[in-house]
């Protein structure tokens, strides 16, 4: 069981509390609902944490997809017909090759970070906008696909 969830309110605002400490001395840019106190009044989700949730939810369902016709390819059942029906089949290289670009891009962010070198937290912060653009671009091709299939 996590910790917040077994303390309760108390154990969530001694995590944001570690979170903040940690997003200082690493330069990551902390959202204002993970601020001790300040988070419990406010709650935005269109903003990075937002985008990198619905990316997630996407990136599992792409996920699903492409398992489904490999299944599919390999008990040399309709493939084709499942790809026209669920056209957000178009879109499971995306979601693949944008995961790795974004672990790439993780592991480049905690080098980055531990060498706290002069201008580090710069770097980090422009490594985290290049994770929230591909995470926006994947986000964006759903809804885009699902658009079109709605007509």
């Amino acid at each position: 069981m996590p910790f917040g969830q077994l303390t309760g309110g108390l154990g969530r605002e001694l995590i944001k509390v570690n979170q903040t400490a940690s997003a200082a001395v690493t330069g990551d840019e902390l959202p204002p609902y993970k601020v001790p106190l300040l988070g419990r009044l406010y709650g935005n989700t269109r903003g990075t944490s937002g985008q990198s949730e619905r990316y997630y939810e996407n990136i599992r369902l792409l996920n699903e997809l492409g398992n489904e016709v490999k299944g599919r390819q390999a008990a040399e059942e309709d493939v084709q017909g499942f790809q026209r029906d669920e056209p957000l089949t178009e879109l499971v290289r995306l979601g693949a090759r944008t995961q790795t670009q974004i672990q790439k891009l993780r592991t480049k962010r905690r080098r980055v970070a531990m060498q706290a070198d002069d201008g580090f937290r710069e770097e980090v912060r422009e490594i985290d906008g290049e994770i929230a653009e591909a995470m926006a671009r994947v986000n964006n091709e759903v809804n885009r696909v699902r658009k079109e299939a709605a007509r």
